[in-house]
């Protein structure tokens, strides 16, 4: 939902930054914020997986939940918002699951 409220703004954001500074900090702190909620959203869950495994599958679902993938799945992919919702969804609980 929150890509579609503020996707255009962060592809325009994106085709910038190269040139600017100040929208290179913006997109990494929204980078950031995204992944300090998804840690703390999922810290049950993150904390049930083994050790070995907690690193990587964290930084799968960060990855997916950000908006870079779900700009790639609704745009290069072309998938529909409910299909996108369901992409993310399912690698969250395989990925979440321990």
């Amino acid at each position: 939902r929150l890509y579609e409220l503020i996707g255009p703004g962060f592809r325009a954001g994106r085709h910038h930054a190269p040139q600017s500074p100040q929208i290179r900090d913006d997109l990494e702190r929204t980078r950031r914020a995204l992944t300090d909620q998804f840690e703390q959203q999922f810290a049950p869950e993150l904390g049930a997986l083994p050790a070995d495994v907690r690193m990587r599958r964290r930084t799968t679902a960060d990855v997916m939940s950000q908006l870079d993938a779900i700009d790639l799945l609704r745009r290069t992919r072309r998938l529909t918002v409910q299909e996108s919702i369901d992409v993310v969804a399912d690698t969250l609980r395989t990925t979440l699951t321990p």
